[in-house]
């Protein structure tokens, strides 16, 4: 092999300061005496040469994933039974031979990391400033909001008062520290990826991807753990150059090139409802006692394997909460519309990602028979949304013939609400059944259950019904879906046989009763979580609010 085409490392530049100099460990300890180092451990548990000279971004990627304990839902080698992010995963977004060759984008990088089920807030430098830059390294190094403020500030004891306000305030600073711990713990880690041109840190090259693992404040220095160890050691670099250097315009899209904060909000546990329950009987809280039956029986609802819950979610919950309460009805025991709640969720057909801030898909199970459960669960709820939007069509035609003869103002007025409510629905679901031109929470990820914003809609309408109303409204459609299909196979002309199988097969997949049970305790599901979505887990908010 001819040597004089290849190099052996590459030297920092003055610009850089290598963490292993004796520079770099004070500035590392400094960083460490200021609370900056907050994400350097995990990281550096699972620091990752990129495998591919192109493979910057992924191997970033891979890192944060790894370091954020996200499970990416399948084998990492296929004889190898271990759950584990390499860069061979990542293949959604873009092909990974295009990568190899050309590397990825700022926004590409945003999509495969929203693909693996992160939360992904990009910051376009030229957009930004070097003040938001250095809150947002604060928030991932130093933890807190980012302006300062960390979890675990004490009361001070060096005036004790009289022995009584001492004790008190004794424990309001230890349940505040409980409370500080708790919510730091429940608080979701965050990574920051930084995608810049090297040549700006007088670094060979040019653009490039890498994750931020420390921040010293005093000497305004972040640690860039490269992913090309190959050629650069991990170095310390002045942030406000940094900031500069990811102000470089990327030729492929002219734009410029800027940071993400990538982070992962796990599954809300269905067991923390129970805390209101176990407060209630140590005297911590007051809870009624249809309060508690409640939270107990939130307990042993069984997993949801549709959706995900996430706390963050709430404000969503209570606001349709809001909603449920205040829609009118043509009479106090009707029951609500799927058009009403299906134009809530869209803005009357206008935005159809709405949805998703309440629900997000959960990632496909990882044994055959839960795929299988979950592909049998969405057929059945397709074959639904179909037969609702032909038995509110039919509806909004019988509703219209009756509404002349409708005296009452009220009434009338409820009635021609509920009408054109029908209208849009019949309209906008028509184009998205019949054409298929359904909206995914990530269209091209293979990490998440592929449910639809109109399939989701249709399971959180069945969540506002008694579980008897959902049952029947369910059981009706199947019997109309079942005896449509055979309808439609008794008069068809050829492949009668054919037919008459297909027809077998749709009916034993939507009639069987696991699967139906399955999809009332999925309506069950968001209804607690909508329920619960007013509580919190502290007790006492208000001391440490």
């Amino acid at each position: 092999m001819d040597t004089n085409n290849s190099f052996h490392r590459r030297p920092l530049p003055s610009t850089c300061i290598s963490l292993s100099s004796q520079r770099g460990q004070e500035l590392f300890q400094s960083a460490l005496r200021n609370n900056g180092t907050k994400a350097f451990f995990d990281l550096i548990s699972q620091y990752h040469t990129q495998t591919e000279p192109a493979y910057c971004g992924p191997s970033t990627l891979v890192m944060i994933l790894n370091a954020l304990n996200v499970d990416p839902r399948k084998p990492w080698k296929p004889d190898a039974p271990w759950r584990w992010y390499s860069e061979e995963m990542l293949n959604c977004c873009i092909d990974l031979e295009t990568i190899k060759k050309t590397g990825i984008t700022f926004s590409t990088f945003v999509c495969l990391a929203k693909c693996q089920g992160l939360c992904a807030d990009e910051y376009y430098a030229s957009s930004s400033t070097v003040e938001e830059f250095q809150r947002i390294v604060e928030k991932s190094c130093c933890g807190g909001d980012g302006s300062g403020n960390h979890s675990g500030s004490s009361i001070s004891n060096s005036d004790h008062g009289d022995d009584d306000t001492f004790r008190n305030s004794k424990s309001s600073k230890n349940h505040c520290q409980e409370c500080n711990a708790l919510q730091e713990q429940q608080q979701p880690k965050m990574y920051l990826a930084v995608s810049y041109n090297r040549k700006v840190l007088q670094q060979t090259g040019s653009g490039h991807f890498s994750p931020i693992a420390a921040y010293d404040k005093v000497s305004n220095h972040v640690l860039i753990l490269d992913t090309a160890r190959f050629k650069y050691v991990p170095h310390w670099v002045p942030l406000d150059l940094l900031f500069r250097a990811m102000q470089s315009l990327d030729p492929e899209t002219n734009k410029s090139r800027g940071f993400i904060a990538l982070s992962f909000e796990p599954d809300e546990q269905i067991y923390n409802a129970g805390s209101l329950v176990s407060s209630s009987l140590t005297g911590n809280t007051t809870t009624t006692a249809t309060t508690t039956a409640t939270a107990t029986a939130c307990l042993y609802l069984p997993q949801s394997i549709l959706f995900r819950s996430k706390r963050s979610q709430n404000p969503a919950r209570r606001q349709f909460q809001a909603f449920l309460k205040n829609e009118p009805r043509e009479t106090s025991s009707s029951l609500l519309t799927f058009s009403q709640v299906y134009n809530y969720w869209t803005d009357h057909g206008t935005n159809i990602r709405k949805v998703w801030s309440i629900l997000e898909p959960a990632p496909v199970p990882i044994d055959e028979e839960g795929c299988d459960t979950v592909k049998r669960l969405l057929s059945l709820i397709r074959e639904l949304l179909r037969c609702t939007w032909s038995m509110d069509h039919s509806s909004n035609r019988a509703n219209r013939n009756n509404h002349g003869k409708d005296t009452n103002s009220n009434s009338s007025r409820t009635s021609s609400h509920n009408n054109t409510n029908m209208s849009n629905i019949s309209c906008n679901m028509r184009s998205i059944i019949m054409e298929d031109m359904d909206d995914k929470f990530v269209p091209c990820s293979m990490r998440t259950v592929h449910i639809t914003a109109l399939e989701t809609i249709y399971v959180i309408y069945l969540s506002t019904l008694e579980k008897s109303d959902a049952s029947k409204i369910i059981l009706k459609g199947i019997e109309k879906v079942v005896s449509s299909q055979k309808g439609d196979a008794t008069t068809s002309s050829s492949n009668n046989s054919s037919e008459n199988g297909q027809v077998a097969a749709v009916e034993t997949s939507i009639t069987n009763d696991i699967i139906i049970s399955q999809l009332l305790a999925e309506a069950d599901l968001i209804q607690k979580a909508i329920e619960f979505s007013n509580y919190q887990n502290c007790s006492r908010r208000g001391c440490c609010s």
